[in-house]
Protein backbone atom coordinates (compact mmCIF):
# COMPACT_ATOMS: atom_id res chain seq x y z
CA UNK A 1 0.00 0.00 0.00
CA UNK A 2 2.99 2.20 0.86
CA UNK A 3 4.29 1.90 -3.40
CA UNK A 4 0.66 2.14 -4.52
CA UNK A 5 -0.41 5.43 -2.11
CA UNK A 6 2.88 6.95 -3.48
CA UNK A 7 1.99 6.43 -6.94
CA UNK A 8 -1.51 7.57 -6.56
CA UNK A 9 0.31 11.17 -5.43
CA UNK A 10 2.24 10.77 -7.93
CA UNK A 11 0.08 10.61 -10.60
CA UNK A 12 -1.90 13.36 -8.35
CA UNK A 13 1.28 16.14 -8.85
CA UNK A 14 1.83 15.11 -12.48
CA UNK A 15 -1.08 14.49 -13.98
CA UNK A 16 0.01 14.12 -17.42
CA UNK A 17 2.57 11.45 -16.72
CA UNK A 18 1.63 7.96 -17.93
CA UNK A 19 1.97 5.50 -15.15
CA UNK A 20 1.52 1.36 -16.46
CA UNK A 21 1.69 -1.52 -14.38
CA UNK A 22 3.36 -4.84 -15.85
CA UNK A 23 4.41 -7.69 -14.24
CA UNK A 24 8.09 -9.21 -14.37
CA UNK A 25 9.90 -11.97 -12.61
CA UNK A 26 12.68 -11.01 -10.04
CA UNK A 27 15.57 -11.71 -12.30
CA UNK A 28 13.97 -10.18 -15.12
CA UNK A 29 13.71 -6.86 -13.12
CA UNK A 30 17.14 -6.80 -11.76
CA UNK A 31 18.55 -7.54 -15.37
CA UNK A 32 16.49 -4.31 -16.49
CA UNK A 33 17.65 -2.30 -13.74
CA UNK A 34 21.65 -3.17 -14.28
CA UNK A 35 21.11 -2.55 -17.66
CA UNK A 36 19.12 0.83 -17.41
CA UNK A 37 16.47 -0.35 -18.79
CA UNK A 38 14.11 -0.24 -16.06
CA UNK A 39 14.67 2.72 -13.30
CA UNK A 40 13.42 1.84 -10.45
CA UNK A 41 12.30 -2.37 -8.85
CA UNK A 42 10.44 -2.96 -5.77
CA UNK A 43 12.61 -6.45 -4.78
CA UNK A 44 13.12 -8.75 -1.56
CA UNK A 45 16.59 -7.00 -0.18
CA UNK A 46 17.29 -10.79 -0.16
CA UNK A 47 17.59 -10.52 -4.05
CA UNK A 48 20.45 -8.08 -4.10
CA UNK A 49 24.01 -8.05 -4.27
CA UNK A 50 26.92 -7.13 -2.31
CA UNK A 51 28.60 -4.55 -3.54
CA UNK A 52 26.02 -4.15 -7.08
CA UNK A 53 25.68 -1.46 -8.80
CA UNK A 54 22.33 -0.62 -7.56
CA UNK A 55 21.03 0.90 -4.46
CA UNK A 56 17.83 0.63 -2.65
CA UNK A 57 15.58 1.96 0.09
CA UNK A 58 13.69 0.04 2.92
CA UNK A 59 10.04 -0.08 2.76
CA UNK A 60 8.87 -2.65 4.94
CA UNK A 61 10.02 -5.90 7.15
CA UNK A 62 7.33 -8.37 7.50
CA UNK A 63 7.08 -12.26 9.20
CA UNK A 64 6.29 -14.85 7.34
CA UNK A 65 3.05 -16.46 8.47
CA UNK A 66 1.49 -20.10 7.89
CA UNK A 67 -1.48 -20.41 6.94
CA UNK A 68 -3.99 -23.42 7.64
CA UNK A 69 -7.71 -24.68 8.06
CA UNK A 70 -9.75 -24.28 10.96
CA UNK A 71 -9.93 -27.84 10.72
CA UNK A 72 -6.35 -28.12 10.43
CA UNK A 73 -4.14 -30.55 13.08
CA UNK A 74 -2.58 -27.54 14.13
CA UNK A 75 -5.21 -24.95 14.36
CA UNK A 76 -5.02 -23.93 17.82
CA UNK A 77 -1.53 -23.40 17.82
CA UNK A 78 0.05 -19.47 17.78
CA UNK A 79 3.03 -20.78 15.73
CA UNK A 80 4.87 -23.39 14.32
CA UNK A 81 8.07 -24.47 12.86
CA UNK A 82 8.55 -25.09 9.16
CA UNK A 83 10.36 -28.37 10.29
CA UNK A 84 7.09 -29.54 11.39
CA UNK A 85 4.94 -29.26 8.11
CA UNK A 86 7.38 -31.54 5.87
CA UNK A 87 4.38 -33.88 5.05
CA UNK A 88 1.98 -31.16 4.70
CA UNK A 89 0.65 -30.25 0.79
CA UNK A 90 1.91 -26.82 0.00
CA UNK A 91 -0.73 -24.32 -1.93
CA UNK A 92 0.16 -21.99 -4.04
CA UNK A 93 -0.49 -19.51 -6.79
CA UNK A 94 0.23 -19.69 -10.13
CA UNK A 95 3.44 -18.61 -11.66
CA UNK A 96 2.36 -15.95 -13.91
CA UNK A 97 0.15 -14.68 -10.87
CA UNK A 98 2.59 -14.47 -7.93
CA UNK A 99 6.41 -15.03 -10.01
CA UNK A 100 9.09 -16.33 -7.88
CA UNK A 101 6.39 -17.70 -5.23
CA UNK A 102 7.47 -21.75 -5.32
CA UNK A 103 10.91 -20.87 -5.66
CA UNK A 104 10.69 -18.77 -2.09
CA UNK A 105 8.55 -21.52 -0.58
CA UNK A 106 10.81 -24.27 -1.75
CA UNK A 107 14.08 -22.18 -0.34
CA UNK A 108 12.26 -21.46 3.21
CA UNK A 109 11.37 -25.69 3.22
CA UNK A 110 15.18 -26.70 2.41
CA UNK A 111 16.49 -24.81 4.57
CA UNK A 112 13.72 -26.63 7.08
CA UNK A 113 15.31 -29.77 6.18
CA UNK A 114 13.05 -31.16 3.39
CA UNK A 115 11.47 -30.59 -0.27
CA UNK A 116 7.86 -29.37 -0.39
CA UNK A 117 5.15 -31.03 -1.60
CA UNK A 118 2.95 -28.52 -3.72
CA UNK A 119 -0.62 -28.86 -4.50
CA UNK A 120 -2.80 -27.84 -7.37
CA UNK A 121 -2.14 -24.33 -8.05
CA UNK A 122 -4.75 -20.89 -8.05
CA UNK A 123 -4.77 -18.16 -9.45
CA UNK A 124 -6.06 -15.79 -6.83
CA UNK A 125 -5.85 -14.96 -3.56
CA UNK A 126 -9.26 -15.39 -2.67
CA UNK A 127 -8.46 -19.30 -4.17
CA UNK A 128 -5.55 -19.60 -2.22
CA UNK A 129 -7.60 -19.16 1.16
CA UNK A 130 -10.32 -20.96 -0.39
CA UNK A 131 -8.03 -24.17 -1.29
CA UNK A 132 -6.48 -24.08 2.61
CA UNK A 133 -10.18 -23.35 3.79
CA UNK A 134 -10.96 -26.49 2.70
CA UNK A 135 -8.40 -28.47 3.57
CA UNK A 136 -5.89 -29.15 0.41
CA UNK A 137 -3.28 -27.51 2.20
CA UNK A 138 -1.49 -24.92 4.26
CA UNK A 139 0.31 -21.82 2.58
CA UNK A 140 2.75 -19.12 3.51
CA UNK A 141 1.85 -15.87 3.71
CA UNK A 142 3.91 -12.40 4.97
CA UNK A 143 2.25 -10.93 7.91
CA UNK A 144 1.20 -7.28 6.14
CA UNK A 145 -1.17 -9.73 3.70
CA UNK A 146 -2.74 -12.02 6.90
CA UNK A 147 -5.18 -8.86 7.05
CA UNK A 148 -8.12 -9.72 9.49
CA UNK A 149 -9.15 -13.26 11.44
CA UNK A 150 -11.60 -15.25 8.91
CA UNK A 151 -13.28 -18.19 10.64
CA UNK A 152 -12.10 -21.03 8.00
CA UNK A 153 -8.28 -20.29 8.21
CA UNK A 154 -5.75 -19.66 11.10
CA UNK A 155 -2.80 -17.71 10.99
CA UNK A 156 0.41 -19.17 12.64
CA UNK A 157 3.58 -17.43 13.30
CA UNK A 158 6.67 -19.35 12.41
CA UNK A 159 10.55 -19.86 12.46
CA UNK A 160 10.73 -18.33 8.74
CA UNK A 161 13.42 -15.19 8.87
CA UNK A 162 11.58 -11.82 8.21
CA UNK A 163 11.35 -10.65 4.86
CA UNK A 164 12.23 -6.81 3.85
CA UNK A 165 10.64 -5.61 0.63
CA UNK A 166 12.93 -2.46 -0.49
CA UNK A 167 12.73 -0.01 -3.57
CA UNK A 168 15.75 -0.31 -6.05
CA UNK A 169 17.51 1.48 -8.72
CA UNK A 170 20.51 1.92 -10.37
CA UNK A 171 23.24 4.07 -8.32
CA UNK A 172 23.95 6.42 -11.38
CA UNK A 173 20.56 7.05 -12.29
CA UNK A 174 20.01 10.41 -12.74
CA UNK A 175 15.93 10.61 -14.08
CA UNK A 176 13.85 13.82 -12.40
CA UNK A 177 10.64 11.96 -12.65
CA UNK A 178 12.40 9.03 -10.75
CA UNK A 179 14.04 11.56 -8.09
CA UNK A 180 10.38 13.16 -7.85
CA UNK A 181 8.78 9.61 -7.56
CA UNK A 182 11.88 8.69 -4.89
CA UNK A 183 10.83 11.81 -2.47
CA UNK A 184 6.73 10.74 -2.55
CA UNK A 185 7.66 7.70 -1.80
CA UNK A 186 10.16 8.44 1.39
CA UNK A 187 6.96 10.83 2.73
CA UNK A 188 4.46 7.74 2.54
CA UNK A 189 7.43 5.34 4.05
CA UNK A 190 7.57 8.07 6.85
CA UNK A 191 4.43 8.05 7.85
CA UNK A 192 4.72 4.02 8.45
CA UNK A 193 7.67 4.36 10.52
CA UNK A 194 8.72 5.80 14.01
CA UNK A 195 9.83 9.38 13.90
CA UNK A 196 13.26 8.80 14.97
CA UNK A 197 14.09 5.96 12.07
CA UNK A 198 16.04 6.91 9.68
CA UNK A 199 14.93 7.41 5.93
CA UNK A 200 17.53 7.90 4.20
CA UNK A 201 17.33 6.25 0.52
CA UNK A 202 20.80 4.88 1.14
CA UNK A 203 20.90 0.91 1.02
CA UNK A 204 20.69 -0.63 4.62
CA UNK A 205 20.23 -4.19 4.63
CA UNK A 206 18.39 -6.87 3.02
CA UNK A 207 7.79 -11.13 -5.34
CA UNK A 208 8.21 -7.42 -6.94
CA UNK A 209 7.80 -4.54 -9.03
CA UNK A 210 9.88 -2.38 -10.92
CA UNK A 211 8.99 1.06 -11.69
CA UNK A 212 10.37 1.95 -15.49
CA UNK A 213 10.07 5.65 -16.87
CA UNK A 214 11.06 6.52 -20.31
CA UNK A 215 13.61 9.60 -20.12
CA UNK A 216 11.90 10.30 -23.91
CA UNK A 217 8.14 11.23 -22.83
CA UNK A 218 6.04 11.68 -19.08
CA UNK A 219 5.58 8.13 -18.58
CA UNK A 220 6.20 5.35 -16.26
CA UNK A 221 5.42 1.42 -16.04
CA UNK A 222 5.29 -0.25 -12.81
CA UNK A 223 6.01 -3.83 -12.90
CA UNK A 224 4.63 -6.44 -10.05
CA UNK A 225 6.51 -9.73 -8.75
Amino acid sequence: WVVLGAIAEFRAVYPRVEVTLRELHVHEQLTALRTRQAHLGFVLGSELAAHDELTSLSLMQSEIMVLVGANHRLARRESVRIADLADETWVIMEPQEAPGFRDFVTQVCRLSGFTPNFGKTTHTTEGLLARVATGYGVCLIPEFLATGEHPLVHYLRSDCLPIELRAVWHRREESKLLQQYLEILRRHIGRKRQPAQNLSGSAQSQSSSELLVDPESPRLAVTAQ
